[in-house]
């Protein structure tokens, strides 16, 4: 087994989920798989598109996360190619608080306040949610997969900024501390690109990072 040549890491354009605070989409019903692409967002996945097609114009497998604004980037920035839905792409799940305002949970739920303040962001896990060991747990696997399956080939991914802040840190680059704060604002832009290559390091064959976080719409959409 080993590393693809290329890994291709595109976070999602931006999404209606992206317009609202925390608040306002605990009180909309659509779930947090299901926000689609907006107008600025469908821009950007084609300043992606036109970013990759001159750059990276190998791809040979596309996997993107099952939401549907990954899914929409993936089908813009690779028209009319396959896309493998993999679920272990998806961000994380932060459970019952996907539905409870920041009152409702202060309110009715006080203890998990005080627990994640305890925890930190990284450890803590809501009710029905993830963590970040959780997502990392899902991003080996994936990482098992890349080498087990498509060693030599240039994969692009599809996902989302809390997983690629988390992948940063499965691949030895950032601490926990630095995975917190990256959580909450990290480097990964809407429609941003990241690029890993495998490269041997004292004796071990590792994936470095060529190319992070690289908003290719900057200055061309408003």
């Amino acid at each position: 087994m080993g590393w693809p040549a290329r890994i291709i890491l595109i976070r999602h354009g931006k999404s209606e989920i992206n317009l609202r605070s925390r608040d306002e989409n605990a009180l909309n019903p659509t779930p947090d798989h299901s926000y689609p692409l907006v107008d600025k967002g469908r821009a950007q996945a084609k300043c992606v598109r036109e970013f990759i097609a001159a750059e990276y114009p190998r791809v040979d497998v596309i996997l993107s996360s099952h939401y549907v604004r990954a899914l929409q980037t993936a089908e813009i920035v690779f028209p009319g190619r396959e896309i493998v839905e993999d679920p272990r792409l998806a961000e994380m799940h932060i459970g019952v608080w996907r539905v409870l305002t920041d009152e409702q949970i202060r309110t009715h739920m006080p203890w998990e306040v005080e627990r994640c303040r305890h925890e930190g962001m990284y450890n803590y896990r809501p009710p029905a949610g993830e963590n970040g060991p959780d997502v990392e747990m899902r991003i080996r696997s994936l990482r098992h997969t890349l080498e087990e399956k498509y060693e030599g080939h240039v994969v692009a991914l599809v996902t989302h900024h809390q997983w690629l802040v988390l992948f940063q840190r499965v691949n030895g680059e950032i601490s926990i501390v630095e995975a917190e704060k990256g959580l909450l604002n990290g480097p990964f832009r809407n429609a941003s690109v990241t690029v890993y290559e495998p490269s041997l390091v004292a004796g071990r064959n590792i994936l470095v990072p060529r190319l992070v976080a690289h908003a290719p719409w900057v200055g061309k959409v408003l």
